[in-house]
């Protein structure tokens, strides 16, 4: 499993809407990975996650924070919305992937195949 690098903020061309890489943690088990991003200001049902040529895209947008005809007198606070790739070698299980959303942390969970587990192999006394 390999994580795609890029600028923590890029403009794209068909919108002026800042993106952002969210921070992630990422573990592996036995079983499988586990990434965990944080994506405050995000909405469950602006999350997608998609899955294709064993590389899994995070996109999850954010709504702008001002009110309408509204002038911003402190403006701190980026807003954008977020994006980030992973890749993954063959041995994972893309159909079976689950993901849960809680206080603007993203919870995904990926597993491995059933090949690709690690196994104990039981040796037998001749």
């Amino acid at each position: 499993m390999s994580c795609c690098n890029s600028q923590n903020e890029c403009q794209t061309s068909s919108k002026s809407v800042a993106h952002f890489r969210p921070p992630v943690d990422v573990f592996e088990s036995d079983a499988g990975f586990r990434i965990v991003a944080d994506v405050p200001g995000s909405a469950a049902d602006s999350i997608d996650l998609d899955f294709e040529k064993n590389t899994l895209t995070l996109t999850a947008r954010v709504s702008p924070r001002s009110p309408e005809n509204a002038r911003p007198l402190i403006a701190e606070y980026q807003v954008g919305d977020y994006r980030r790739t992973f890749r993954f070698d063959e041995s994972v299980d893309a159909d079976k992937t689950t993901a849960e959303f809680n206080a603007g942390v993203l919870t995904i969970q990926v597993p491995k195949s059933e090949a690709a587990r690690k196994r104990k192999i039981q040796v037998n006394s001749a």
